[in-house]
């Protein structure tokens, strides 16, 4: 078991909400990419189908101002999915639009939905951004709208501060009330006797932490694994503009990339059947525990899908019981030690890569017309144990360099505007003018004794590595999780490229399907068929430079600041609401615009 906790303190844990536990306070190096969800993940909900009517189609509403958008010949349901009700029946067979090929085959002329999907994006975040508080008044007011309660004292130096640096996204915190609620159940006290087992070397945990403390504006480092690496630094660096306005506070923090949990606790839980399993966090009705069961529903009439607006519910596991299978994270034996479950940490945000340069970029009309990705054979330890072939980035190579037979998918028709034709062509030619994937290098973190390496360098594509600049030569870039969280993914957002990202962890992006099965209907969409005809090239452009635009405007070193500055706010009321009052109270003066 040695050998897989070393795996798991590889690389990153990103923003996995965790189960909240009462087994110790601890912050975790854990990038929250709050500034463009409100919402990062949602309770755990029970699947229900909403087909809206004979006549398929969903209305999705930005808001109560915006104009609905309607999709047509579709069908959503509460797993995230916009499937695709494009089967030919009775009659449809006079209005059809098709593409002769082996197998001739008639579907109904309909709207392509990616236009849709785009559009009604832009709404949604048109309508986030007009509604942003504009001054101390009103952003108090929707703080105690969102969380029922008063803001943190010291609310109104962090708006002053956070205004005066242009940070745009005044009001969306939401992820930081999620890791902070749960502990208004616990008295002070015992929040602040956990903190200070912590930091004065009381717990096994504190092997693994080290201690921001902060007084009258001036930074102290202690704890074990203060000198470990960049990470401790990075992140008083991160704070060095700020720290005069902090409170006195000390913060202890993982140096690991996950959850932990003390061995103690761990054996008094893992041999209880009931909370053992992925299945037992799902309600008994939830698609998971159905299928567990003998029970689960028929799949859906048309497999065929998209990710629609609500992307959130395409991670969840009780949803979508294939996640625990092609993501290494969940897949994953456990480990004494370190068992990758989810706890009661306070989530922050690592600047690490935050700073690594994007290099050379080339305009979009310059850049290679394919979808790029080299990486590590990581996210799950290669071994004779784990499911590993299953894994993300195994599927992901395996799939854009498996040219066998021929594929079938839906693209943009070129003589009729925003409308989907069908396309069948050969696999191998395909992959060819799509992708430029492949793993890095050599075989890593897998098992030479058992002869894993060996055939994983058989099984799968290795390329030679590519550098960041020959990266951003292509107009789309995939961004695929490792072990935990892409570091890699601030730069890429950074180019004028697409990214494009397979991902149980909520972040901003161009999203794909984790089995990848709308990858080429996704690539087929932006980069037409193997003639090019019905590309729609300049909707790539604009998504590029969007992203690379609000890389610039929301992404900053400053929207990160106000993120920690806030936190350290709400830590602090957690310590000490009982012997101070530790709310803000909004006063009669005039507020600061």
């Amino acid at each position: 078991m040695r050998k897989l906790t070393s795996f798991l303190n590889l690389r990153r844990f990103t923003n996995l909400t965790y189960i909240l536990t009462a087994t110790s306070i601890i912050i975790v190096l854990t990038y929250y990419y709050y500034f463009h969800h409100s919402i990062i993940n949602e309770p755990i909900k029970t699947i229900r189908n909403h087909q809206k009517s004979k006549t398929p189609s969903i209305t999705l509403s930005s808001s109560t101002t915006s104009p609905p958008l309607l999709i047509t010949n579709t069908h959503t349901s509460s797993n995230g999915l916009l499937y695709l009700l494009d089967q030919p029946n009775s009659d449809s067979t006079s209005n059809t639009n098709y593409q002769k090929s082996k197998k001739e085959s008639k579907k109904p002329s309909i709207d392509h939905p990616i236009f849709s999907l785009i559009r009604n994006a832009t709404l949604l975040w048109e309508n986030k951004l007009k509604n942003q508080s504009t001054n101390l008044r009103s952003a108090t007011e929707e703080y105690k709208r969102r969380y029922h309660r008063s803001p943190p004292r010291g609310f109104d130096e962090w708006w002053n501060w956070s205004n005066d640096k242009n940070v745009k996204l005044l009001d969306e915190y939401d992820s930081i009330n999620r890791s902070i609620e749960p502990f208004f159940a616990l008295p002070a006290s015992l929040f602040r006797q956990r903190v200070d087992d912590l930091t004065n070397s009381r717990t096994k945990w504190s092997n693994d932490t080290f201690v921001i403390s902060i007084r009258s504006g001036h930074f102290t480092l202690s704890g074990f694994q203060a000198q470990n690496g960049p990470r401790p630094r990075e992140l008083v660096n991160l704070l060095q503009d700020i720290v005069h306005l902090l409170p006195d506070v000390d913060l202890p923090i993982s140096i690991h990339d996950i959850p932990n949990l003390p061995e103690s606790e761990y054996n008094e839980t893992y041999n209880q059947p009931g909370l053992r399993g992925w299945p037992n966090i799902c309600p008994s009705d939830s698609r998971l525990r159905k299928e567990l069961e003998g029970l689960a529903d028929p799949i859906q009439p048309n497999t065929q899908s998209f990710i629609h607006h609500d992307h959130l519910s395409t991670m969840n596991m009780c949803h979508h019981p294939t996640l625990w299978q092609q993501n290494g994270f969940l897949s994953t034996y456990d480990s004494p030690d370190l068992p990758p479950h989810r706890f009661s940490e306070i989530l922050i945000t690592p600047p690490s890569q935050f700073s690594v340069p994007v290099g050379n970029d080339p305009e979009w009309s310059n850049k290679h017309n394919k979808l790029v990705w080299r990486g590590g054979n990581t996210g799950i330890l290669f071994d004779s144990e784990t499911n590993w072939r299953m894994s993300q980035r195994a599927r992901l190579v395996k799939v854009t360099n498996d040219g066998r037979g021929n594929k079938t998918f839906r693209m943009v028709d070129g003589t009729l505007p925003r409308k989907m034709k069908y396309f069948e062509a050969d696999t191998a030619l395909l992959n060819q003018k799509y992708f430029d994937v492949g793993f890095a290098g050599r075989p890593v973190q897998c098992d030479n004794l058992d002869g894993t390496c060996e055939a994983v360098a058989k099984l799968y594509t290795f390329k030679p590595s590519l550098d960041p600049e020959e990266m951003n030569q292509y107009k789309y870039i995939m961004d695929v999780d490792g072990n935990g969280w892409s570091g890699r993914f601030h730069r890429l957002m950074g180019t004028k490229s697409v990214v494009l990202k397979s991902t149980i962890f909520p972040e901003c992006y161009v999203p794909v399907r984790l089995d990848y099965q709308d990858l080429y209907d996704i690539m087929a969409f932006f980069t037409g068929d193997l003639n090019g005809e019905g590309a729609q090239d300049e909707e790539g452009r604009k998504i590029g430079e969007a992203g690379k635009t609000w890389t610039e405007r929301f992404w900053r070193k400053e929207d990160m600041q106000a993120y920690m500055f806030r936190l350290i706010l709400e830590y602090c009321r957690l310590l000490h609401r009982d012997t101070e009052m530790m709310d803000y109270t909004l006063t009669d003066d005039p507020p600061k615009e």
